[in-house]
């Protein structure tokens, strides 16, 4: 009977921690998510001599990010220094006169990637090649950006338990 109570109490605390450890994941998610969005649209809040600062991967280069490596290095979307899709860095432009171009890095990491909290792969489910976007779903189709996390399972949707899906 004591060992039957012993290890119902160490299962219920391994459970809870499996718990905490996935909300901590999700929260840290959650805050890329927000370091993201201040990357590409800056941050409103900060102002210089009572105006606000404009900032950010937008104002700087006047387009949307075509993947998120485009907010961590100059080198663009392939990654190689010296690659086709080399970014243009800050310098005035001839016509305009007008200050443009890449001022980044817009994202700070210890690392050189800038995954979600549960370290999803560069490949998804489908086989999608994600390593531009470090194992995020990025779509900048528009005027609109759409990121998404494989999450928990590591695939694209919601999750679902298995009673759930009975229904």
């Amino acid at each position: 009977v004591v060992l039957l109570i012993l290890s119902s109490v160490a299962l219920m605390s391994i459970s809870s921690l499996t718990e905490n450890v996935n909300q901590a994941r999700f929260d840290d998610t959650k805050q890329r998510i927000r370091t993201i969005k201040k990357a590409i649209i800056g941050d409103n809040s900060l102002s210089v001599n009572a105006q606000p600062m404009v900032s950010g991967f937008v104002a700087d280069m006047g387009r949307l990010p075509t993947c998120l490596r485009e907010l961590m290095s100059a080198d663009g979307c392939d990654g190689a220094s010296g690659g086709g899709d080399d970014l243009s860095l800050w310098a005035a432009t001839s016509v305009s006169g007008i200050f443009s171009g890449w001022r980044g890095p817009y994202i700070s990491s210890l690392s050189s990637e800038f995954r979600d909290g549960w370290g999803n792969p560069d490949i998804d489910a489908d086989g999608t090649d994600l390593s531009a976007d470090f194992g995020w779903e990025y779509d900048d189709t528009g005027n609109q950006v759409i990121l998404k996390t494989l999450g928990l399972d590591g695939k694209d949707g919601p999750t679902f338990s298995d009673s759930e899906t009975d229904e």
